[in-house]
């Protein structure tokens, strides 16, 4: 499905600029009408241009969040989306998932973040070509009562990195706790 540049401006909040540079560089599909000469965007890759996040949050725990974030990621990865894994839960089922516990201990987590400001393309861990874990550990226990403000901070981070992926699936603690906020 073909739209205008202005709808796929409303649609994903970014400039004519970013869209049309997007076409150029082939991530989106375009063409222009015959008719008027105006640049239409394909709609689906337009989409796929710019990154979705969905967040599994439940204030339980034992409900499936770690269980429903491993089965959307493997549904993305077999559609050939690059997908990003963002533990946020102490336990670290998600990581532990994918990564063996010492793997976990000898790598950058989120925690390293959080404490020293170690960038988050650091604390990244790559699983294969599609898919990367931003990998919780214990220690972020200790990060439970971070303020609101220090989080909002941090957001510019989240969304630099967040560009690089197409999914983010973001894997939540059973609590109302700073990592849920």
């Amino acid at each position: 499905m073909l739209i205008p540049i202005k709808e796929a401006m409303r649609i994903t909040g970014n400039s004519d600029r970013t869209i049309r540079d997007w076409t150029i560089a082939g991530q989106v599909a375009s063409e222009k009408d015959e008719v008027s000469g105006i640049l239409q965007v394909d709609k689906e890759s337009l989409l796929q241009a710019v990154p979705t996040a969905l967040t599994m949050y439940n204030q339980k725990g034992g409900v499936g969040k770690t269980s429903l974030t491993v089965m959307l990621s493997d549904y993305f990865v077999n559609r050939k989306l690059k997908v990003l894994l963002l533990d946020l839960d102490q336990q670290g089922n998600l990581s532990q998932t994918f990564l063996d516990y010492q793997s976990i201990r000898d790598s950058n987590t989120l925690y390293n973040y959080l404490e020293d400001k170690t960038p988050l393309s650091k604390c990244v861990t790559k699983i294969n070509d599609s898919l990367d874990i931003l990998p919780a550990d214990l220690r972020i226990s200790r990060k439970d009562n971070l303020d609101l403000d220090f989080l909002v901070a941090m957001l510019p981070d989240f969304a630099t990195l967040f560009k690089k992926y197409q999914i983010i699936l973001i894997d939540c603690p059973p609590s109302l706790s700073a990592m849920s906020k």
